[in-house]
């Protein structure tokens, strides 16, 4: 599907109906002396069965961070460089009526959602872990709540917590019904920007508080923020981690999870961060494990790597496009490139055999998996959906 305008973001997906969602518009803050001052924006509703379009709503400007789907309405923050206009945060119904319109926050990015309520925090190019504001808005987009923050990075809500990224250099939790905070650690959640914090057994994982120094992998307890365990690797004596996902929970601990850093070694940890296996790639390593069948990592030598989740033995390995990313589905990893001069996009089975690949000179924002589907948004405006199975 092509749209006339430009879309700077991923798309979101409503499991309740079965839609996707796309913000639409040029870049939020245009250049200082743009021809197109006052830019608008929009948000399209299609059919993820055959890209039909449900229905489409003109916003007064761009869209600026993805759409944000919750309790059958999707959320939207809009924004512009225009003096004339000022941040707008607008919720549509499922049929795409709009449902209210703020005007009154500050470029919020919406982070999670519980009951009807969607929790919301300003975000900022210059993101900070104090000086913000978290909001709780109601159905009806009233304020239930508002408590001090850092910028939102991404948060989850589990065990009766908001645990909520606050900008790159701490962790805290909040109570959803009242806002109050319960505490705030500093330290760098082990997760790409904008997405939840890993919590497994109760924990959460960051890196020690001090700035310069990374060499360790701390748990923290999600109710109070108490550090349970610290991992300080014995092999190296400059360990940066750089991201954690979950393993599926062996039988002799609560649970496990795999870790990655920038010198290329993979690595899983048990519930009292004791090393479980460690796997040595060619090279180094910037993005983190993805986990399905396999873990899947990948290095600096553009390989992809499958490790058994167990004990770490390398299953297979591809050669795939320069900083690609893998991108975990039901069956073997999607693997993701895309440049201002082309994007890629692999699908592999399970045993490492490549099934098929898309190539386009569109630069592509980062597909989302939802089921047997893939959806991906170009800055051209394409849309496009992408059959896993």
């Amino acid at each position: 599907m092509q749209l006339s305008e430009p879309v700077q973001h991923p798309p979101a997906h409503d499991p309740r109906t079965g839609r996707v969602y796309v913000g639409a518009g040029p870049p939020s803050f245009a250049p200082v002396g743009s021809d197109d001052p006052d830019p608008f924006g929009g948000v399209v509703a299609f059919e993820s069965t055959d890209g039909t379009v449900a229905w489409r709503s003109v916003t007064r400007a761009p869209v600026a961070n993805p759409p944000f789907v919750h309790d059958g309405r999707v959320h939207l923050t809009t924004a512009s460089n225009s003096y004339r206009d000022r941040p707008r945060v607008v919720a549509f119904d499922q049929g795409g009526t709009r449902q209210w319109e703020r005007t009154d926050l500050f470029t919020p990015h919406f982070v999670a959602g519980r009951d009807g309520t969607v929790f919301a925090g300003d975000s900022t190019d210059a993101p900070r872990s104090s000086g913000r504001t978290l909001y709780a808005l109601a159905p009806d987009g009233s304020i239930e709540w508002e408590s001090e923050a850092g910028d939102a990075m991404g948060a989850q809500l589990v065990d009766g917590r908001l645990l909520y990224r606050a900008g790159v250099q701490a962790m805290a939790a909040y109570d959803p019904a009242t806002g109050d905070r319960h505490w705030q650690r500093e330290g760098r959640a082990l997760r790409a920007p904008n997405e939840p914090p890993l919590v497994a057994g109760g924990h959460c994982f960051v890196t020690p508080p001090e700035l310069d120094d990374e060499g360790a992998i701390i748990a923290r307890s999600v109710a109070t923020g108490a550090e349970q365990w610290r991992y300080d690797p014995p092999w190296t004596d400059n360990f940066v981690p750089t991201a954690v996902a979950a393993l599926p929970t062996p039988a002799d601990a609560d649970y496990s999870i795999v870790c990655t850093e920038y010198g290329g070694t993979v690595f899983a940890l048990d519930d009292t961060g004791s090393e479980r296996w460690r796997f040595g790639m060619e090279a180094t390593n910037n993005a983190g494990p993805i986990v399905g069948e396999s873990v899947y990592v990948t290095d600096d030598t553009a390989t992809l790597y499958a490790l058994d989740p167990a004990d770490g033995s390398e299953r297979w390995r591809q050669s795939v496009p320069d900083l690609a990313a893998p991108i975990a589905t039901a069956d073997g990893p999607l693997v993701f490139e895309s440049s201002e001069e082309r994007s890629v996009l692999l699908s592999y089975g399970s045993d490492g055999a490549e099934r098929w690949r898309f190539e386009s000179d569109r630069f592509l924002h980062e597909p989302i998996v939802t089921g047997n589907r893939a959806y991906a948004t170009a800055r051209d405006g394409s849309v496009f959906a992408f059959d896993l199975s």
